[in-house]
């Protein structure tokens, strides 16, 4: 009988400068993680803009920073 599945979880978000960093934990070794940016929540997963992508680690953590977030001239934004 196989275990549950592993999830990927945001850890934290932290703020560096005008920099955004997340880091998540809990990923299968390997893997690609795709952070995803919108405008608008309303809008459908699949027309969600790629701003970032990274293999996880050996332990199944990343790192991603989103780079001058706080002076973004694009106003409102999400990221996922």
């Amino acid at each position: 009988m196989a275990g549950a599945p592993q999830v990927l979880a945001v850890a934290s978000f932290s703020l560096s400068g005008t920099n955004l960093v997340i880091r998540g934990a809990n990923g299968q070794t390997g893997k690609t993680c795709y952070t995803l940016m919108t405008t608008n929540l309303a809008t459908v997963l699949s027309q969600w803009t790629p701003i970032a992508t990274n293999s996880l680690s050996v332990n199944g953590d990343f790192s991603i920073t989103v780079t001058n977030v706080i002076n973004r001239p694009c106003g409102d934004s999400f990221i996922f």
